[in-house]
């Protein structure tokens, strides 16, 4: 990988990568940097390496999947999540609430339920996942489903509320 304009942050990475260029690890803190630094296509390489390498430490195909949904890519985000997820069981991987999101702005909406319904509350985009749950639980005539995954979504983030209230499927849920 050639960086461009590297301001010095990480050199630490970019030696051990000199040195140790088959390390994953070294590769996933340069992604990190990179991320930090909002060099989103940068860090997308630098995980993909790291992914490459290990392929069973499913943490470098979910960073993987949050640096590409950061560069813009939101198809590539969700190819490195199911790819992370593969085999493993929704309530068991560390970024469901993001898979479900992905698939469901792919218009994928069937897929992403069973994702959805599976968001912790310690993941990131969990409230997210939670209001797109009620709406498609809403829309499926599951109420009981639907409210209370509503109430979950604005128990984590109350700001939610103004989206909720402009949904006509989740208006008549809200307390």
């Amino acid at each position: 990988m050639r960086l461009k304009n590297w301001d010095g942050a990480g050199a630490e990475w970019m030696e051990t990568l000199r040195l140790q260029p088959r390390r994953a690890a070294a590769w996933s803190n340069l992604g990190t940097a990179l991320g930090r630094l909002g060099r989103f296509p940068e860090a997308v390489q630098a995980f993909a390496r790291a992914a490459d390498l290990e392929p069973a430490n499913t943490a470098f195909g979910v960073n993987l999947g949050f640096a590409r949904r950061a560069a813009g890519d939101e198809a590539g985000a969700v190819r490195a999540w199911e790819k992370a997820a593969a085999g493993m069981a929704p309530n068991a991987f560390s970024a469901a609430a993001s898979l479900g999101l992905g698939l469901t702005r792919l218009g994928r909406r069937e897929e992403a339920l069973r994702w959805l319904e599976a968001a912790r509350a310690d993941q990131v985009d969990f409230g997210e996942a939670r209001l797109e749950a009620a709406a498609s639980l809403a829309e499926a005539g599951q109420r009981e489903l639907a409210v209370r995954a509503l109430r979950q979504a604005l128990e984590a983030d109350p700001r939610l509320r103004d989206r909720a209230l402009s949904n006509p499927l989740l208006r008549p849920l809200l307390p």
